[in-house]
C-alpha cells in the first residue's frame, strides 16, 4: 500500500491509500458520511481482498475529511472528489474502473457518471430522497451556526482529524431530487447491499427502496440483503468482502488485460 497525494479539479489536495497491481481494472472505494479512506478498517479489508483478487484499488480521503486539505463538504465538493479519484486510477494505467460507496458514498456513487466506470457496488446506499430531522442529529447550537453561516461543525472520532464542517447545501441534499433523477444515465450494472437487521429501521427503508429501483436499473443489477446486519454492515463486513470483491471480478477482470 502506498499514500499519495493529488488534487481535485477546485485545487482541494486529496489523500488516498493506493494498492497497486499489473491490471487495467481498478476499483475507487468512497467512504460514508464525515469518515475517512478507512473507515473503521472496512476500507482496509476491502482494499486487502479486492488487491488479493488482482484489481488495484485507491481509498481516499474526500476533501475536509482523514488527511485531505480542509474544506467544507458540498455536494459538488464531493462529486469532484470522485472524479478526481477516479482520473488518479486512469493515470496510473487502469482505464476500466469500479466504483464502491458505503451509506453517503454509496448514495454519490449511483449519481455519479463516468464512461469508463463498468460497474458499481454500494452498502447502505439510498436510491431515493431522504427526509431527516436534523435536529434528532445535531445540537440547538450546531443548527444555529448552520443558519447563520450555512455551515456545520461536525466532530468526528477520527485518526486524522476530529471535526469536519458540513455544508446546508450537502444536508439539503440528502431530500433532494426524485429517484428517476438521481439514477437517470446509469449505464453500469450495480451491487446495491442492505442489511437485514429488524432493529434497523432506516436501513429496511433504504433495502426496501432498493427493491424498488431494480426495474430501472441497468441490466445485471442486483440487490443483496445480509441477514441481521444493520447500517454500515460493521459486524459482518466479511460478507461484504466476499461479495464485492466477486462481483468486481466477475465484470473486470476478464478485460482487465484486453
Amino acid at each position: 500500500m502506498e499514500r499519495v497525494t493529488f488534487s481535485n479539479a477546485l485545487g482541494t489536495g486529496l489523500v488516498g491509500h493506493y494498492h497497486t497491481a499489473p491490471t487495467r481494472s481498478g476499483i475507487v472505494l468512497v467512504h460514508g458520511f464525515c469518515n475517512d479512506k478507512s473507515s473503521n478498517g472496512r476500507f482496509d479489508a476491502l482494499s486487502i481482498a479486492l488487491k488479493t483478487a488482482g484489481l488495484a484499488v485507491l481509498a481516499f480521503d474526500c476533501g475536509g475529511c482523514g488527511e485531505s486539505e480542509d474544506t467544507a463538504l458540498t455536494p459538488e465538493g464531493l462529486a469532484t472528489d470522485i472524479d478526481a479519484a477516479c482520473t488518479f486510477m486512469v493515470n496510473m494505467g487502469h482505464h476500466r474502473l469500479g466504483l464502491f460507496g458505503n451509506s453517503l458514498g454509496g448514495s454519490l456513487c449511483l449519481q455519479f457518471r463516468r464512461p469508463d466506470i463498468i460497474a458499481m457496488a454500494t452498502t447502505g446506499a439510498a436510491t431515493k430522497p431522504l427526509s431527516y430531522d436534523w435536529s434528532e442529529h445535531y445540537t440547538i447550537q450546531q443548527l444555529a451556526e448552520r443558519d447563520q453561516t450555512g455551515f456545520l461543525t461536525n466532530p468526528v472520532d477520527g485518526t486524522w482529524r476530529d471535526r469536519v464542517v458540513v455544508s446546508e447545501a450537502l444536508l439539503r441534499a440528502f431530500g433532494e431530487g426524485s429517484r428517476g433523477e438521481r439514477l437517470a444515465g446509469l449505464a453500469c450494472p450495480v451491487l446495491l447491499i442492505h442489511g437485514g437487521s429488524p432493529d434497523d429501521a432506516e436501513e429496511r427503508m433504504l433495502a426496501e427502496a432498493a427493491s424498488r429501483t431494480m426495474s430501472v436499473l441497468p441490466p445485471g443489477s442486483r440487490t443483496m440483503i445480509v441477514d441481521g446486519a444493520s447500517h454500515g454492515l460493521r459486524e459482518h463486513w466479511d460478507v461484504v468482502n466476499e461479495a464485492v470483491t466477486s462481483w468486481f471480478c466477475e465484470r473486470l477482470q476478464g478485460h482487465s488485460d484486453g
